[in-house]
């Protein structure tokens, strides 16, 4: 794995005092649970089928998708300033979170679906993929480069 730390940034969200992935909803095949100042991959089986970690490349890309998404983000959502290793562009599709546990299974069983039913789109820009991702410190939504 590419050794060089790179600065990005990661939306969690919290539940019971743990911080939990964003990107595939509740799906528990690709659930990431990270813990402050130690290094998390993807699950293994996200990896085969070439699914990193998603990261932002910088705050600006954070705060165009949340006002993509939203007019201010949820409660339970958190920001994090992060290093980061084997960073890269996504090169596999943006699947809708409703379809992801279907896709992986079916993935694994050697049929996975048409691809065109279960794709969301484009990745959000500033949309980063990491190979192992450690939560550095909290940024507060009301950071000067996120109003």
């Amino acid at each position: 794995m590419n050794r060089k730390l790179h600065t990005v940034y990661k939306i969690v969200r919290t539940e019971g005092g743990a911080f939990w992935s964003m990107s595939f909803g509740r799906s528990d095949v690709c659930l990431v649970q990270y813990v402050p100042g130690q290094w998390v991959q993807a699950p293994e089986l996200m990896r085969r089928l070439g699914y990193d970690l998603c990261v932002f490349r910088d705050l600006t890309d954070v705060c165009s998708f949340i006002a993509r998404i939203c007019w201010r983000p949820p409660s339970d959502w958190q920001l994090w300033r992060c290093h980061a290793r084997g960073v890269h562009e996504p090169r596999v599709v943006y699947l809708r979170v409703d379809c992801v546990t279907h896709y992986v299974q079916s993935a694994l069983d050697g049929c996975p679906p048409d691809i065109d039913t279960i794709a969301y789109g484009n990745w959000p820009p500033g949309t980063l993929f990491a190979r192992a991702v450690r939560l550095i410190d909290p940024v507060p939504w009301d950071h000067e480069l996120l109003r």
